[in-house]
């Protein structure tokens, strides 16, 4: 089975790559699904205006950026963004949307639901056939449109930011 695994993963890095572009080591991108980030440098941020009730995110480095996990919060539910990067164009990303039956606070609080894809990036073009998902497509463009601003907040000094210093 892990063969066929390692041949689908060849076939579709031929698929993704160009004459101009390195491929992509497709099957070291899938693994860094599974890295463990809790011995590297871990910075925080604040983030409002992505959410009603504001953005937790962390920033996870080991040499350079290598880990971004971002929490939007609302009253009835969350949704979690991971990103595990080789660089900006070439890496493995989470999308995790969990519903809630009545809001976290709430005495009778209770999850409705929990719905998670996951992506391959690569050369900054999605890794196509890798996860069976039929929401795939609408959480991908959440992820692809989040890192840009995700990424620059990484750069600013203030631990609290807007969303508009971000545009």
């Amino acid at each position: 089975m892990r063969s066929l695994f390692t041949i689908l993963l060849l076939f579709v890095a031929a698929l993704v790559g160009t004459e101009h572009q390195t491929p992509c080591d497709i099957e070291h991108l899938y693994h860094l699904l599974s890295l463990e980030v809790d011995s590297f440098e871990k910075r925080e941020k604040t983030i409002y205006g992505f959410s009603a009730e504001g953005a937790h995110v962390e920033y996870y480095y080991h040499d350079a950026l290598r880990a971004i996990k971002a929490i939007y919060y609302s009253e009835t539910g969350q949704t979690t963004l991971e990103y595990y990067l080789l660089d900006p164009k070439n890496y493995a990303a989470r999308y995790t949307n969990s519903y809630y039956l009545r809001p976290i606070y709430s005495e009778h609080f209770a999850l409705a639901s929990n719905n998670r894809s996951e992506f391959i990036v690569c050369q900054g073009k999605l890794v196509p056939g890798l996860f069976a998902d039929t929401i795939i497509s609408v959480h991908y463009e959440t992820v692809r449109d989040t890192l840009g601003a995700l990424l620059k907040a990484s750069t600013l000094e203030d631990e609290v930011i807007d969303r508009t210093d971000l545009e």
